[in-house]
């Protein structure tokens, strides 16, 4: 499951990275072009509001990543190069440097909206890890309860046995037996419930939450495996909040 968990994080991180990365990320990129597309666009006032429309819906989009708004955008795009090509007033040349920075922006804008979606898929296998690390805790609670009364059979059956046959010395190692099965159940059975409260508290989303990881048997494993997805988890969130202020603080500025 930790494999798992690091084969999609990392690629989620870099495309976070890649988007919304100051100056070299797609998002600076897209702001840039826009800029110098509209500044190209100021002595033609309808195709300017067009421009501003478009403009409008792509900033939306940037808050909400709502794919409708973001076609809205793309269909005022449209508009805005038919509008373009039947201008009469623009010179050649001038209507081809900018229906050139046109789709500049529309390619960059579409490139954003397919890392979006490929990072939403990946929230989507974090969600699937997530029921799954739950599901995994329910089969450990059932397997203890399952090897505790087998134990307890188990227990019984000799206990019954041995005071058939021996004498009071026999029945006091019959004793001790049962109270040190009677232990290991009870560490086992706490192991695996503690376990099972940490994964609840991760899926509520307390991402601090750790497993002791003691020894090297499957329980140890476990934990160890437990405690690498946790950290992960911990550092992909804290990225993305650290990008979405980072990125709210930018949409405010270009609005103003």
């Amino acid at each position: 499951m930790a494999k798992r968990f690091t084969e999609t994080s990392i690629p989620a991180v870099e495309l976070v990275t890649k988007r919304d990365i100051p100056v070299n990320g797609l998002v600076d990129q897209m702001t840039s072009s826009i800029s110098i597309f509209g500044a190209s666009l100021a002595s033609h006032t309808d195709l300017l509001a067009l421009h501003l429309k478009a403009k409008g819906f792509f900033q939306e989009y940037l808050i909400n990543h709502q794919r409708p708004i973001i076609q809205s955008a793309f269909n005022v795009a449209s508009s805005l190069h038919l509008a373009i090509i039947n201008d009469q007033a623009i010179l050649p040349e001038e209507k081809t440097a900018l229906l050139v920075m046109l789709n500049q922006c529309r390619s960059i804008a579409e490139e954003i909206v397919a890392i979006d979606q490929e990072i939403k898929g990946a929230f989507n296998d974090f969600t699937i890890q997530s029921a799954t690390t739950r599901m995994t805790s329910q089969s450990l609670l059932q397997f203890a309860q399952k090897e505790t009364c087998r134990n307890h059979e188990k227990i019984h059956f000799a206990h019954k046995a041995v005071l058939i046959g021996m004498s009071g010395v026999s029945v006091f190692c019959v004793v001790v037996l049962m109270l040190l099965a009677r232990k290991v159940d009870h560490d086992i059975t706490l192991n695996i419930l503690r376990m099972k409260d940490r994964a609840q508290e991760l899926t509520k989303g307390n991402l601090d939450v750790r497993c002791e990881e003691a020894g090297d048997d499957e329980l140890g494993q476990l934990a160890r495996a437990f405690n690498s997805m946790a950290a992960h988890i911990e550092d992909l969130v804290s990225t993305l909040e650290e990008k979405v202020v980072q990125r709210a603080a930018q949409l405010g500025e270009s609005e103003q």
